[in-house]
């Protein structure tokens, strides 16, 4: 995974540090303890969002849980950003934004395989409108690579399953 050191977390506009970061938390923390969700709970509540956390919590748990491809996100602390940083951004602003379905697919088959896609895009939308509804509007930047598509990963299923089955 490459990071953008052009891109520095201390540039990046309030949302996308406060997603990024809690991002991170749940990563260190590997999604458990009370700690952690008490944190992210109050950073959340503090940025008007106060259900987000728990949007953020399924979808990472969706995510970590079933994705396909390593996935590199930095210690809270660190000063780069790295390219799945960048993706997960890209997707709130995509379903932000536009609302393209397409695209979100496509952004998540970097990760997902297509049924985890599905799951997971319903927790990433939750937490981009409850963002979105406190005042976090991401923009949408061209900084993430989405190949592989959606198409491309259920024709991997697809051929896997015929392969396997």
């Amino acid at each position: 995974m490459t990071n953008h050191p052009s891109l520095l977390f201390p540039k990046l506009p309030f949302n996308e540090q406060l997603l990024i970061w809690s991002a991170r938390k749940w990563v260190q923390s590997r999604g458990q303890g009370t700690g952690l969700h008490e944190t992210l709970r109050t950073a959340f509540q503090l940025a008007r969002a106060p259900e987000a956390h728990i949007a953020l919590d399924a979808f990472l748990t969706i995510l970590f849980a079933t994705n396909l491809r390593a996935i590199e996100m930095y210690p809270p602390e660190a000063v780069t950003v790295t390219s799945a940083e960048l993706r997960l951004s890209a997707l709130v602003a995509t379903l932000q934004v536009d609302e393209d379905e397409d695209r979100a697919f496509a952004l998540l088959g970097h990760w997902l395989p297509a049924a985890a896609q599905r799951h997971g895009i319903l927790h990433c939308n939750i937490l981009a409108q409850e963002l979105l509804a406190a005042g976090h509007q991401f923009s949408r930047h061209e900084r993430v690579d989405e190949k592989p598509g959606r198409q491309e990963a259920e024709r991997h299923s697809a051929s896997e399953s015929s392969t396997h089955g």
